[in-house]
């Protein structure tokens, strides 16, 4: 894998084949967290999120297994990702940024289908999001509530795959609110990520409990 601290690079890593030898149209999404061979930029986005306008690249590998099964490895760049500490901090710690960071990259994911030309043509909005641990719990709230309210991915489904329940992205909703921050109408998405923790007690978002 490009990127991997523990089981869930392998496992999304087989995704991208698996459903790729099955025949389904096939992309795996994952932050560009350093410089990668073969890959080419092939597309950005202006994503609004932590209350600004924040551009993202696209930057592709294509792995073609043969017999007309690929996958479109699809790895998303900004300067957040790039961090020499870890992926997600400093042993034992965490970014102060994580929410951003990651927020950024499930928004990213969810436009990619609708704005990425890939081989000819984009995915379109009939597609299945598959989604791993809190990093990207967030990202089935997105598209029930940012795109499927407003008449994008009304086809659309999304899985949650649980690979470590012990970390579930938790934050203060103080701090982050879920209008203000996340772009989200706090009456209906309020809600579905509501969390509790012992030390934020009910001031708290869960991104896992989201998903």
């Amino acid at each position: 894998p490009w990127s991997k601290t523990g089981g869930l690079a392998m496992i999304a890593g087989s995704y991208g084949y698996e459903f790729a030898l099955r025949g389904h149209r096939t992309m795996a999404i994952a932050p560009m967290y350093d410089d990668y061979a073969d890959c080419e930029c092939i597309g950005s986005k202006s994503i609004n999120v932590a209350g600004g306008w924040h551009d993202v690249r696209y930057f592709l590998h294509r792995k073609v297994y043969g017999h007309g099964k690929v996958c479109d490895y699809v790895f998303v760049d900004h300067p957040c990702y790039r961090r020499s500490e870890g992926i997600y901090g400093p042993p034992g710690g965490e970014y102060g940024d994580n929410l951003f960071r990651f927020a950024l990259l499930s928004l990213a994911a969810a436009e990619a289908p609708l704005v990425l030309e890939i081989d000819g043509s984009t995915y379109g909005q009939d597609v299945l999001f598959i989604c791993n641990d809190w990093q990207t719990g967030i990202l089935p709230v997105y598209v029930l509530y940012k795109y499927k309210l407003h008449g994008t991915y009304t086809n659309a489904r999304s899985w949650l795959v649980i690979h470590n329940i012990a970390y579930q992205g938790k934050y203060s909703k103080e701090k982050f609110p879920v209008d203000g921050y996340l772009g989200l109408p706090r009456r209906l998405a309020g809600d579905d990520l509501q969390g509790e923790d012992m030390h934020l007690g009910p001031d708290c978002i869960n991104l896992l409990a989201g998903g």
